[in-house]
Protein backbone atom coordinates (compact mmCIF):
# COMPACT_ATOMS: atom_id res chain seq x y z
CA UNK A 1 0.00 0.00 0.00
CA UNK A 2 1.23 3.57 -0.75
CA UNK A 3 0.85 5.05 2.47
CA UNK A 4 2.55 8.80 1.90
CA UNK A 5 4.03 10.17 -1.99
CA UNK A 6 6.59 12.28 -2.97
CA UNK A 7 6.03 15.35 -5.94
CA UNK A 8 8.45 15.06 -8.63
CA UNK A 9 11.30 17.18 -9.10
CA UNK A 10 11.51 18.59 -12.13
CA UNK A 11 13.72 20.53 -14.49
CA UNK A 12 13.63 21.49 -18.23
CA UNK A 13 16.26 22.30 -20.73
CA UNK A 14 16.55 22.89 -24.63
CA UNK A 15 16.77 19.41 -26.23
CA UNK A 16 19.25 19.26 -28.96
CA UNK A 17 17.59 18.58 -32.21
CA UNK A 18 19.33 18.96 -36.21
CA UNK A 19 18.32 22.82 -36.50
CA UNK A 20 18.94 24.23 -33.19
CA UNK A 21 15.73 26.34 -31.78
CA UNK A 22 16.30 29.29 -30.18
CA UNK A 23 17.73 28.92 -26.18
CA UNK A 24 14.20 28.28 -24.35
CA UNK A 25 14.16 28.01 -20.53
CA UNK A 26 10.34 27.42 -19.57
CA UNK A 27 8.09 28.64 -17.31
CA UNK A 28 5.87 25.76 -15.98
CA UNK A 29 2.68 26.54 -15.26
CA UNK A 30 1.17 23.20 -14.13
CA UNK A 31 3.95 20.13 -12.92
CA UNK A 32 2.56 16.80 -11.44
CA UNK A 33 1.30 16.56 -8.35
CA UNK A 34 2.55 14.40 -5.50
CA UNK A 35 -0.71 12.43 -5.84
CA UNK A 36 -0.11 12.29 -9.84
CA UNK A 37 3.90 10.88 -9.51
CA UNK A 38 2.51 8.19 -6.61
CA UNK A 39 -0.10 7.06 -9.42
CA UNK A 40 2.49 6.03 -11.42
CA UNK A 41 4.89 4.99 -9.63
CA UNK A 42 6.28 1.42 -10.79
CA UNK A 43 4.96 -1.06 -8.56
CA UNK A 44 8.08 -3.60 -8.76
CA UNK A 45 10.03 -0.36 -7.69
CA UNK A 46 7.60 0.54 -5.04
CA UNK A 47 7.85 -3.37 -3.49
CA UNK A 48 11.48 -3.38 -3.51
CA UNK A 49 11.97 0.41 -2.31
CA UNK A 50 14.22 1.51 -5.19
CA UNK A 51 14.10 5.08 -6.20
CA UNK A 52 14.80 6.15 -9.98
CA UNK A 53 14.52 8.82 -12.84
CA UNK A 54 13.24 8.89 -15.86
CA UNK A 55 13.78 11.27 -18.25
CA UNK A 56 11.51 12.44 -21.26
CA UNK A 57 12.61 14.80 -24.60
CA UNK A 58 8.71 16.72 -25.62
CA UNK A 59 8.06 19.39 -28.29
CA UNK A 60 6.00 22.20 -27.17
CA UNK A 61 2.50 22.84 -28.26
CA UNK A 62 1.04 26.49 -29.23
CA UNK A 63 -0.50 26.56 -25.42
CA UNK A 64 2.50 25.33 -23.68
CA UNK A 65 1.14 21.80 -23.42
CA UNK A 66 3.67 19.19 -24.39
CA UNK A 67 3.10 16.14 -27.21
CA UNK A 68 5.37 13.82 -28.80
CA UNK A 69 7.23 12.81 -26.09
CA UNK A 70 9.95 9.94 -26.01
CA UNK A 71 11.87 8.10 -23.43
CA UNK A 72 15.80 9.94 -23.12
CA UNK A 73 17.15 7.50 -20.33
CA UNK A 74 15.90 5.65 -17.08
CA UNK A 75 17.94 5.04 -13.78
CA UNK A 76 18.37 2.51 -13.09
CA UNK A 77 16.67 0.20 -15.88
CA UNK A 78 14.28 -2.06 -15.69
CA UNK A 79 12.02 -0.88 -13.41
CA UNK A 80 10.08 1.40 -16.10
CA UNK A 81 10.77 4.85 -14.71
CA UNK A 82 10.91 5.65 -18.22
CA UNK A 83 7.39 5.19 -18.84
CA UNK A 84 6.27 6.08 -15.97
CA UNK A 85 7.55 9.50 -16.99
CA UNK A 86 5.79 9.33 -20.32
CA UNK A 87 2.53 8.68 -18.28
CA UNK A 88 3.30 12.19 -16.54
CA UNK A 89 3.82 14.06 -19.53
CA UNK A 90 -0.16 15.08 -19.94
CA UNK A 91 0.50 17.20 -16.79
CA UNK A 92 3.00 19.42 -17.94
CA UNK A 93 2.11 23.05 -18.98
CA UNK A 94 4.55 25.85 -19.54
CA UNK A 95 3.98 29.56 -20.57
CA UNK A 96 4.32 29.80 -24.24
CA UNK A 97 7.56 31.60 -24.77
CA UNK A 98 7.74 31.65 -28.67
CA UNK A 99 6.03 33.14 -31.23
CA UNK A 100 3.29 31.09 -32.08
CA UNK A 101 4.24 31.07 -35.61
CA UNK A 102 7.49 29.86 -35.53
CA UNK A 103 8.22 27.24 -36.96
CA UNK A 104 10.69 25.59 -34.78
CA UNK A 105 8.26 24.99 -31.98
CA UNK A 106 10.87 24.41 -28.99
CA UNK A 107 12.19 21.20 -27.41
CA UNK A 108 12.18 20.07 -23.83
CA UNK A 109 14.00 17.41 -21.92
CA UNK A 110 12.10 16.88 -18.48
CA UNK A 111 13.56 14.94 -15.87
CA UNK A 112 11.79 13.27 -13.31
CA UNK A 113 13.06 11.98 -10.00
CA UNK A 114 11.16 9.30 -8.26
CA UNK A 115 11.98 9.03 -4.63
CA UNK A 116 11.58 6.43 -1.99
CA UNK A 117 12.52 7.38 1.74
CA UNK A 118 12.64 4.50 3.90
CA UNK A 119 11.20 1.73 1.66
CA UNK A 120 7.93 4.09 1.06
CA UNK A 121 7.31 7.27 -0.37
CA UNK A 122 6.98 10.23 2.16
CA UNK A 123 4.37 12.83 2.13
CA UNK A 124 6.06 15.93 0.38
CA UNK A 125 5.01 18.85 -1.09
CA UNK A 126 6.98 21.14 -4.07
CA UNK A 127 5.88 25.12 -3.17
CA UNK A 128 5.13 26.64 -6.04
CA UNK A 129 6.19 30.09 -6.69
CA UNK A 130 7.66 30.82 -3.18
CA UNK A 131 6.64 33.91 -1.81
CA UNK A 132 10.26 34.79 -0.78
CA UNK A 133 10.87 37.59 1.43
CA UNK A 134 14.97 37.07 0.93
CA UNK A 135 16.88 36.07 -1.73
CA UNK A 136 20.67 36.06 -3.06
CA UNK A 137 21.70 39.88 -4.03
CA UNK A 138 24.02 40.87 -6.55
CA UNK A 139 26.78 40.98 -4.77
CA UNK A 140 26.26 37.57 -3.13
CA UNK A 141 26.12 35.99 -6.96
CA UNK A 142 29.10 37.87 -7.71
CA UNK A 143 31.17 36.57 -5.04
CA UNK A 144 29.62 32.53 -5.55
CA UNK A 145 30.65 33.03 -9.41
CA UNK A 146 33.04 29.68 -9.80
CA UNK A 147 36.57 30.20 -10.14
CA UNK A 148 36.74 27.98 -13.22
CA UNK A 149 33.82 29.76 -14.61
CA UNK A 150 35.85 31.85 -16.73
CA UNK A 151 33.19 34.29 -17.94
CA UNK A 152 30.88 32.21 -18.74
CA UNK A 153 27.08 32.30 -18.06
CA UNK A 154 26.08 29.08 -16.08
CA UNK A 155 22.66 27.84 -16.00
CA UNK A 156 21.69 25.51 -12.59
CA UNK A 157 17.90 24.06 -11.46
CA UNK A 158 18.38 22.47 -7.69
CA UNK A 159 15.75 20.89 -6.18
CA UNK A 160 16.06 21.87 -2.14
CA UNK A 161 13.97 21.37 1.03
CA UNK A 162 12.18 23.79 2.78
CA UNK A 163 12.91 24.57 6.74
CA UNK A 164 10.96 25.04 9.35
CA UNK A 165 12.15 28.31 9.61
CA UNK A 166 11.16 29.53 6.46
CA UNK A 167 15.27 28.95 4.89
CA UNK A 168 16.17 26.71 2.16
CA UNK A 169 18.47 23.73 3.12
CA UNK A 170 22.05 23.61 1.51
CA UNK A 171 20.81 19.90 1.11
CA UNK A 172 19.84 20.25 -2.52
CA UNK A 173 19.75 18.30 -5.09
CA UNK A 174 21.33 19.17 -9.27
CA UNK A 175 18.80 19.15 -11.28
CA UNK A 176 20.13 20.81 -14.60
CA UNK A 177 23.98 22.31 -14.70
CA UNK A 178 24.75 23.85 -18.17
CA UNK A 179 27.86 24.45 -19.04
CA UNK A 180 29.56 21.35 -16.87
CA UNK A 181 32.20 20.61 -14.54
CA UNK A 182 32.76 24.05 -14.01
CA UNK A 183 31.80 24.70 -10.48
CA UNK A 184 28.18 26.10 -11.22
CA UNK A 185 26.04 23.86 -9.60
CA UNK A 186 28.50 24.16 -6.21
CA UNK A 187 28.11 27.81 -6.59
CA UNK A 188 24.23 27.69 -6.33
CA UNK A 189 23.97 25.52 -3.57
CA UNK A 190 25.91 28.13 -1.42
CA UNK A 191 23.46 30.58 -2.43
CA UNK A 192 20.66 28.09 -2.03
CA UNK A 193 20.43 28.91 2.14
CA UNK A 194 19.56 32.85 1.24
CA UNK A 195 16.09 32.00 0.35
CA UNK A 196 13.82 32.48 2.87
CA UNK A 197 10.07 32.90 2.96
CA UNK A 198 8.12 34.33 5.90
CA UNK A 199 8.67 32.32 8.52
CA UNK A 200 5.01 32.80 9.92
CA UNK A 201 3.73 31.69 6.56
CA UNK A 202 0.24 29.02 6.51
CA UNK A 203 2.43 26.86 4.06
CA UNK A 204 4.81 25.90 6.99
CA UNK A 205 2.06 25.45 9.63
CA UNK A 206 0.95 22.22 7.75
CA UNK A 207 3.26 19.64 8.98
CA UNK A 208 4.28 19.09 5.40
CA UNK A 209 7.86 18.55 3.94
CA UNK A 210 8.30 21.47 1.19
CA UNK A 211 10.53 21.19 -1.30
CA UNK A 212 10.93 24.34 -3.80
CA UNK A 213 13.04 24.45 -7.36
CA UNK A 214 15.58 27.14 -7.07
CA UNK A 215 16.63 28.23 -10.84
CA UNK A 216 19.97 30.51 -11.15
CA UNK A 217 21.41 33.04 -13.93
CA UNK A 218 25.33 32.93 -12.40
CA UNK A 219 26.94 35.67 -14.71
CA UNK A 220 30.79 37.28 -13.13
CA UNK A 221 31.43 40.02 -11.50
CA UNK A 222 32.82 41.60 -14.75
CA UNK A 223 29.82 40.81 -16.90
CA UNK A 224 27.19 43.69 -18.01
CA UNK A 225 24.40 42.07 -15.94
CA UNK A 226 26.50 42.95 -13.17
CA UNK A 227 27.97 46.10 -13.42
CA UNK A 228 24.56 47.53 -14.09
CA UNK A 229 22.66 45.39 -12.18
CA UNK A 230 20.49 44.43 -14.98
CA UNK A 231 17.51 42.05 -14.51
CA UNK A 232 14.80 40.45 -16.72
CA UNK A 233 11.84 38.26 -16.62
CA UNK A 234 10.68 39.78 -13.22
CA UNK A 235 7.84 38.14 -10.94
CA UNK A 236 5.08 40.70 -10.10
CA UNK A 237 4.08 39.73 -6.46
CA UNK A 238 1.80 42.62 -5.66
CA UNK A 239 0.24 45.32 -8.26
CA UNK A 240 -1.99 47.96 -7.82
CA UNK A 241 -5.99 47.35 -8.49
CA UNK A 242 -7.45 49.27 -10.56
CA UNK A 243 -9.63 50.79 -9.06
CA UNK A 244 -6.41 52.33 -6.73
CA UNK A 245 -5.27 53.44 -10.54
CA UNK A 246 -8.34 55.21 -10.99
CA UNK A 247 -8.44 57.22 -8.12
CA UNK A 248 -5.04 58.64 -9.00
CA UNK A 249 -6.50 60.30 -11.97
CA UNK A 250 -4.70 63.68 -12.42
CA UNK A 251 -7.23 66.50 -11.87
CA UNK A 252 -5.81 69.15 -14.02
CA UNK A 253 -6.15 66.39 -17.15
CA UNK A 254 -9.67 65.82 -15.85
CA UNK A 255 -10.43 69.23 -15.83
CA UNK A 256 -8.98 69.44 -19.68
CA UNK A 257 -11.37 66.61 -20.58
CA UNK A 258 -9.14 63.48 -21.07
CA UNK A 259 -10.12 60.36 -20.17
CA UNK A 260 -6.94 58.27 -20.09
CA UNK A 261 -3.18 58.91 -20.21
CA UNK A 262 -0.14 57.19 -19.32
CA UNK A 263 2.76 58.13 -16.44
CA UNK A 264 6.01 56.90 -15.99
CA UNK A 265 7.81 56.46 -12.65
CA UNK A 266 11.47 54.94 -12.66
CA UNK A 267 12.18 53.09 -9.40
CA UNK A 268 15.69 51.28 -8.16
CA UNK A 269 14.46 48.19 -6.85
CA UNK A 270 14.60 47.29 -2.99
CA UNK A 271 16.47 44.00 -1.75
CA UNK A 272 12.65 43.23 -0.68
CA UNK A 273 11.38 44.31 -4.08
CA UNK A 274 9.83 46.80 -3.04
CA UNK A 275 10.23 50.18 -5.19
CA UNK A 276 12.16 53.37 -3.68
CA UNK A 277 13.64 56.41 -5.38
CA UNK A 278 10.90 56.78 -7.63
CA UNK A 279 10.96 59.50 -9.88
CA UNK A 280 8.57 60.49 -12.81
CA UNK A 281 10.05 60.39 -16.54
CA UNK A 282 8.28 62.39 -19.50
CA UNK A 283 4.27 60.97 -19.43
CA UNK A 284 1.23 61.01 -22.36
CA UNK A 285 0.60 63.68 -23.09
CA UNK A 286 3.18 65.35 -20.62
CA UNK A 287 2.59 68.11 -17.98
CA UNK A 288 -0.36 67.07 -16.93
CA UNK A 289 0.45 65.43 -13.80
CA UNK A 290 0.45 61.69 -14.73
CA UNK A 291 4.06 60.50 -14.09
CA UNK A 292 3.58 62.17 -10.40
CA UNK A 293 0.57 59.65 -10.15
CA UNK A 294 2.51 56.76 -11.17
CA UNK A 295 5.24 57.91 -8.84
CA UNK A 296 2.98 57.74 -6.22
CA UNK A 297 1.75 54.40 -7.53
CA UNK A 298 4.55 52.60 -7.61
CA UNK A 299 4.41 51.99 -4.09
CA UNK A 300 1.71 49.41 -4.65
CA UNK A 301 4.00 47.29 -7.19
CA UNK A 302 6.78 44.68 -5.68
CA UNK A 303 8.62 41.64 -7.42
CA UNK A 304 9.77 38.80 -6.15
CA UNK A 305 13.39 39.27 -4.84
CA UNK A 306 14.57 36.42 -7.43
CA UNK A 307 13.41 36.70 -11.53
CA UNK A 308 11.94 33.96 -13.26
CA UNK A 309 14.63 34.20 -15.08
CA UNK A 310 17.11 33.08 -12.27
CA UNK A 311 18.77 36.07 -10.76
CA UNK A 312 18.60 39.26 -8.03
CA UNK A 313 16.80 42.55 -8.39
CA UNK A 314 18.32 44.26 -5.51
CA UNK A 315 19.11 47.78 -6.60
CA UNK A 316 17.82 47.82 -10.52
CA UNK A 317 16.29 50.59 -12.05
CA UNK A 318 12.92 49.48 -13.72
CA UNK A 319 11.12 51.91 -15.74
CA UNK A 320 7.26 51.35 -14.38
CA UNK A 321 4.38 52.73 -17.66
CA UNK A 322 0.86 52.83 -15.44
CA UNK A 323 -2.41 53.95 -18.03
CA UNK A 324 -4.64 55.82 -16.22
CA UNK A 325 -8.11 55.94 -17.36
CA UNK A 326 -10.89 57.75 -15.16
CA UNK A 327 -14.08 55.98 -13.86
CA UNK A 328 -16.88 56.67 -16.39
CA UNK A 329 -18.89 58.27 -13.18
CA UNK A 330 -15.93 60.23 -12.47
CA UNK A 331 -16.64 62.40 -15.54
CA UNK A 332 -20.38 62.86 -15.27
CA UNK A 333 -22.01 65.52 -14.36
CA UNK A 334 -23.87 64.73 -11.02
CA UNK A 335 -27.44 63.84 -11.13
CA UNK A 336 -30.32 66.34 -10.62
CA UNK A 337 -32.07 66.83 -7.15
CA UNK A 338 -35.75 66.30 -6.90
Amino acid sequence: MIDALFAAAVAATAAASQVQPPPYRPDWLRRPSGDDVASVYPMNAQRRGVSGRGEIACLVAADGRVYDCKVLSEEPAGFGFGDAALRLARYFQMRPGYEPGNPDRPHVNIPIRFIMYGGSMRRVTELQSPAWTSAPTFADVARAYPAKGAGAVGLVTLQCRLGEDGAVKDACETQEETPRDKGFARSARELAPLFRIDPGADVLKQGKTLWVTLTFRLTSADSDDLKSRRIADPRWVALPAPRQVAQLFPAQAAAKGLTTGRGVASCRVSADGTMTDCKPLPGEPDGLGFSQSAVVMASAFRMSPWTNGGGPVDGAIVNLPIRFDLAPDASAPPAAKP
